[in-house]
This record gives structure tokens, sequence and C-alpha cells, in this order.
């Protein structure tokens, strides 16, 4: 039999997720969604240890096509979908023994799509749990904290949690935790907190960021775009709190004025579940915002 360069390529690297302890594989077959090849993936068994249900979410880079995208794929190892991947953030790793990460060492480890998902855990609160391999440093989670703790405002930086298990002992647990993001370093989502909502937001905060070298310019610039969601959330909440009530489409008026992001119909329900996750102290924030549609049905209904 005469193997391709690029399935030898394939090859190789299962080989080397074997040698890195991953003890099993499933292999998964499916088409890049954008150029229909058939591409083949190694799917870690260990992704579903104690899960009766679920889907991993993972980047591949084909070795087929060369192009990017997201597998979502069942215990069962069925293909449930694919997406293109709609961001792709290149940054300069630190290639020496280095102390403190930056996000480009963060993207080259974890590709872009769980870099987005680990910005959203940090921004709403989500505890985080890193799975790690023999080749990863011991403290990879308290640099990682280092890091995205740096990123928040200083009255939430002291929220940040994350922690790291190895794969051997991920594997003995007796079941993944719902509530937590669960990411393995290489970049394999195991467990999403979250269903509907959006990390648009994240992505556009890591694309802002693409084509800075210096690490201190990347840095400033997240911490800057969380500085600015953070206060908006501050304002918007105020603006919640002096009324009885408020329909979204006035909220959606305020986003576009003032809020982070250009044209924020949809930013909305992002918003909410930021005041859900962070204003512990005001519960009743959310149900003041009634949604008009609704509002004027019922009305109409009533009459």
């Amino acid at each position: 039999m005469v193997f391709s360069h690029a399935s030898i390529k394939r090859k190789q690297k299962i080989n080397w997720r074997l040698v890195m302890g991953i003890e099993e594989t499933k292999e998964v077959h499916l088409m890049c969604p954008t150029c229909r090849a058939r591409v083949t993936f190694q799917v870690p068994t260990y992704v579903f240890h104690g899960r009766e249900n679920g889907i991993a979410t993972i980047q591949v880079q084909s070795d087929v096509c060369a192009h990017q995208f997201l597998l979502m794929v069942d215990q069962n190892y069925s293909v449930r979908g694919t997406e293109k991947v709609d961001f792709e953030v290149t940054l300069e790793p630190q290639r020496q023994d280095i102390v403190d990460l930056n996000f480009g060492d963060v993207l080259f480890r974890f590709k872009s799509y769980a870099t987005a998902c680990l910005l959203h855990a940090v921004i709403f609160n989500y505890p985080i749990q890193i799975v790690t391999s023999a080749r990863d440093q011991p403290n990879l989670y308290q640099q990682l904290k280092t890091l995205f703790t740096s990123i928040l405002p200083p009255e939430w930086q002291k929220c940040v949690e994350i922690t790291q298990i190895s794969t051997r002992d991920f594997q003995k647990l007796p079941q993944s935790q719902k509530d937590v993001l669960i990411v393995d370093t290489e970049g394999i989502i195991i467990n999403m907190p979250w269903k509907e909502e959006k990390i648009q937001f994240e992505k556009n905060l890591l694309s802002a960021i693409t084509g800075y070298h210096n690490v201190k310019i990347q840095l400033d610039t997240i911490r800057v775009g969380v500085e600015e969601l953070f206060d908006f959330m501050q304002a918007a909440a105020d603006l919640v709190r002096g009324k009885n009530s408020i329909f979204d489409t006035e909220m959606d008026d305020f986003i576009d004025a003032k809020g982070p992001v250009k044209k924020g119909r949809g930013f909305l329900s992002y918003l909410l579940k930021l005041f859900d996750r962070r204003l512990l102290d005001d519960p009743s924030l959310c149900k003041k915002v009634r949604l008009k549609t609704i509002d004027s049905m019922l009305k109409s209904l009533w009459f």
C-alpha cells in the first residue's frame, strides 16, 4: 500500500498523541465543509469519559485540503456537524522556556476557537478545567490564570477559577462536571457549560490583535476591550435599575449608541447573560427587560 505524504503526516500526529498519554482513539470520517474533501480524524476516547451524552467540539486542521473547521462529534463518534472556522488568529508564540504565557502562546497551543471559549468563560465567570498530557507544564493552569486574570478590571479579578488535571486522572473521575468549561491542550472542547451563548465578542477581540508582534500591545488591546465591556455592563445595569421595566428595543438602541459593538442587534442576549453571571446581587435586572413583540401580542389577545 502506498501512503501519500498527507496520510503519513496524519499518522505521525496520531502516534504523537498516543505517546503523550492518550491510550485510545476512534477514527471519524467526515467531509471538509469548505471544499468537500474527505477527511479522517482521530478522536481521543477519553474526551467522553463519564458522560452519558454530550458533544465534543474540535478545531481540525485538515492534512488533506489545508482548511480549518470545527468538528462536532458525539459519544458514539458520529459526526453531529461541521462548521467553517469564521476567524483565524495567528500569532508567533514565545519559543523559549518562559514563565509567563502570552496570547500568542495560548493561540498556538489551544487554537483560535478554544482560546475564544477560554476568554468567554473568564468574562462570564465559568470555572475552567484544563486536561493536560505528559508534555505539558505542571503549572500551566497557574500561567493561564495569571494571563486571564490580568485582562479583567481589578474589582473582578479575584473570581477567575482555572484548574488542571492530567489525562490519566481525568479518566478516573466518576463524572465530568457539566457547569465547567473543560478543554484539553490540543484545543478539544470536552465540555461547554453554555448552549446558546455566542462568542462573537471574544472572536472580535482576538482578531483585533492579529498582526501585533508586541505581546504587551496584544495584552493591552484585549484588556481595554474587556474593560469597555464591563464598563458598558455597569452603565446598562444602571439604566435598567432606574426603570420599573424596559423594552428590548430601547435596550437595543442603547447598545447601538454606547455599546462595545457596532450594530448591536443580537448583543442584548449576551448582555443579559452577563447580568445573570456577574451581577449576582441584583437578580431582578433581567426580569425588567421585556420583549416588545411578545408584550404587544399579549395586549392584543387581552383586549
